[in-house]
């Protein structure tokens, strides 16, 4: 018995064949944007060395910079610690904020609503010498859903 794909699958195929080779190609580092735009056998040592280093610091900041843009995709990630007689009851101590590409959007500890009777540092990395610059659960909660406006989410 063979298998065949289903009529939604064959149309996703044609439209990505159709698009190839379409759009310009992004060159694929800052070494590729410089070879493409200066060429340093036209200029002396000197100017060489100085037209180089200033085409890819400025190519590496236009793409840092887009990198740092909260953009459109988020991932949160929760550190928890325990609290009650055994610690058995989790309670949020680490809240954080990252976009697409990694960067950090927001990052804070929060101050545990109950006492905290396992601080699960093995796990969470959390220690009591965080809670010293802790915010608040409403300031954390606050801050979080302004970052997290019309954004698509993944986390743990």
């Amino acid at each position: 018995m063979g298998f065949s794909l289903s009529s939604n699958w064959k149309q996703l195929q044609r439209k990505q064949i159709s698009k190839k080779g379409t759009g310009k190609k992004r060159p694929k580092s800052a070494a590729a944007i410089v070879s493409k735009s200066v060429k340093a056998s036209e200029l002396s040592n000197k100017e060489s060395t100085v037209s180089l280093k200033f085409t890819v610091t400025e190519s590496t900041n236009r793409v840092s910079h887009r990198k740092k843009e909260v953009g459109k995709y988020l991932a949160m990630d929760c550190e928890f610690v325990g609290a009650g007689e055994e610690g058995e009851s989790s309670i949020l101590a680490r809240v954080s904020l990252v976009n697409y590409h990694g960067i950090t959007v927001y990052d804070t500890f929060v101050l545990p609503t109950e006492k905290v009777t396992d601080w699960r540092t093995h796990v969470s990395g959390v220690t009591p010498a965080h809670m010293k610059d802790a915010v608040s659960f409403k300031e954390a909660q606050k801050k979080g859903v302004r970052s997290t406006r019309r954004k698509n989410f993944g986390g743990t």
